[in-house]
């Protein structure tokens, strides 16, 4: 992976160091003003220009983007790191870079079959995430949110058995056409950094619970299976957020065991077309995130069962989707 360049912004800096050293990404130290007002480069023994002492430039992109934007003071001297007021854009545009660089260890991912499929697979197990809540019972979780409605089947069988699974807890929940999780604060879904300071490194990764600031409980719902296994929520379609592919989390519970934690992905295509052409999901356009670079999934080298397709109604003003959860 090529070096990026770090923006060192207050005492957010050691954290986004740690973040990307622990990715692998080389850091160098760099001070954003106007390009007609900085100070020229030194340049090394082999002609290579360099940033603060120790780090080379060679993202460009991200350099750039540092030079269109009028932080409006004097240029620091060379070498010295520069606190910055507002350099948000610049900011997440460079913790974006490196997120979107990343290259998951998944080797594959299969698709979800449906219910009542002949295919039969052990559905994977994954991060609970930050922002579990225990839901209520009940089928519509859709509440007051705006979005393309979505209906959902989802049938629990036994792998081992191949039967249905009754009396099973279903838990599902996820965010809103805006990123935004019920319970949790607004207006940070797409901006890195506001995200990063609220959950911390472990919490994006979604390997640490975040408690909630409020008791919204809008898109999260739970049932228990019937004799068939099976239970359908009326949500809506999810939108996507800050560093995540779109998914819906859900877990399975059989007699107070929880047997499966994990969550659900969708078709690339059918993301694009809504986040490029509904509102309010447009706002926000296309999510750069998928499987393979969702760092979520990075130490995960296969995920079966999890990949749906939803299908659009006749008269397109729904998605539907059916999905059979394998558990043991």
């Amino acid at each position: 992976m090529p070096p990026v360049v770090l923006l060192h912004v207050g005492g957010l800096a050691p954290t986004i160091r740690g973040l990307l050293g622990g990715l692998g990404i080389y850091e160098a130290t760099w001070s954003a003003t106007p390009a007609a007002a900085r100070r020229p480069a030194p340049r090394d023994g082999l002609g290579r220009q360099r940033s603060a002492p120790g780090g080379y430039l060679s993202n460009c992109d991200i350099v750039r983007a540092a030079d269109q934007v009028n932080w409006g003071k004097p240029a620091p001297k060379w070498g010295r790191s520069t606190h910055v007021d507002k350099p948000s854009d610049i900011r997440n545009a460079a913790l974006k870079w490196a997120f979107l660089k990343n290259k998951n260890k998944t080797s594959g991912s299969t698709s979800a079959p449906r219910a009542g499929d002949d295919r039969l697979v052990l559905t994977s197990a994954q991060v609970e995430g930050p922002f579990y809540l225990s839901s209520p019972i009940r089928s519509d979780i859709s509440e007051d949110r705006a979005g393309v409605p979505f209906h959902l089947l989802m049938e629990v069988i036994n792998v081992e058995t191949r039967q249905p699974v009754p009396n099973a807890i279903v838990d599902i929940w996820h965010c809103d056409a805006s990123g935004i999780y019920s319970g949790y604060p607004e207006g940070s879904a797409h901006d890195f950094v506001e995200s990063l300071k609220f959950t911390g490194v472990a919490g994006m990764l979604g390997e640490k619970h975040i408690d909630e600031v409020n008791e919204k409980r809008f898109l999260r719902g739970a049932q228990q299976t019937d004799a068939d296994g099976l239970v359908v929520f009326q949500t809506i379609f999810p939108g996507w957020y800050e560093p995540r592919a779109t998914h819906i989390h859900f877990k399975v519970i059989v007699n107070n065991v929880e047997h499966l934690t994990s969550q659900l992905y969708f078709d690339q295509d059918l993301c694009d077309e809504i986040y490029t052409t509904i509102e309010p999901y447009s706002q926000y356009g296309k999510d750069p995130y998928s499987v393979e670079n969702d760092l979520a999934l990075r130490n995960l080298k296969q995920i079966d069962g999890v990949l749906l397709t939803p299908n659009w109604r006749d008269d397109k003003t729904r998605l539907e989707c059916s999905v059979r959860i394998g558990v043991r």
